[in-house]
């Protein structure tokens, strides 16, 4: 059926579409292969920011986000933090925003919970429900020496404002800092002036190091 719509239609439909969906299309057939192929977004994404891409799809965060927001991220130069004009090396993907490299370790809206630490069902019942994102972390080196391997997976919850802790007295917080990094990945910043697209990765040491 989906293969027999317009190419344009297809393309449309793929700009849309969350992040899971149209991976998991793409396995469907070579019609829809190619018309994913023709949405400069989805170009751009698996060219530029294909580790952030899979990241989202593994993780279970694709189904939240569309490669409207993916595109977004990627043409998003600086920190998403109010007052903070560094550089954003890291998008973070619970949220698909854009930080720096000091604001993901000290900034609270970048910390989360356990998932076992949540009240799903306050959580929900909140105005802000929908900022409510369960990932599942990657096992990785998530040090910058590669020496601390983290082989677990864990199910976190971040949008510490709008999820509320299984036990009041324990309040709202998150893990040290350096586990923040479980939630963050590292985006290039793409720079498009017509037909000419240029991807920013070493700005980090220039601007955001000090």
């Amino acid at each position: 059926m989906l293969e027999s719509l317009p190419l344009e239609l297809l393309c449309d439909m793929f700009t849309s579409l969350d992040i899971g969906s149209i991976l998991n299309l793409r396995h469907v057939s070579r019609r829809l292969r190619e018309a994913a192929g023709a949405v400069p977004a989805y170009v751009f994404a698996t060219e530029h920011g294909l580790d952030a891409v899979l990241a989202l799809f593994w993780s279970g965060l694709g189904p939240h986000f569309t490669l409207h927001d993916l595109d977004n991220a990627l043409r998003t130069e600086n920190c998403a933090v109010p007052r903070c004009d560094r550089f954003g090396h890291f998008v973070f993907l619970p949220t698909l925003k854009r930080v720096c490299f000091g604001c993901l370790g000290h900034q609270r809206e970048f910390s989360f919970l356990l998932l076992g630490r949540v009240d799903i069902a306050e959580s929900h019942s909140s105005e802000k429900s929908g900022l409510v994102h369960v990932m599942h972390t990657l096992p990785g080196f998530y040090s910058e020496d590669k020496t601390a391997y983290h082989k677990q997976r864990h199910h976190i919850v971040a949008g510490l404002d709008s999820v509320k802790p299984r036990d009041p007295d324990q309040g709202h917080y998150g893990w040290p800092c350096r586990f923040r990094y479980l939630a963050a990945i590292a985006l290039p910043f793409l720079e498009c002036s017509g037909s000419q697209v240029r991807s920013h990765h070493t700005v980090f040491c220039n601007r955001c190091s000090g």
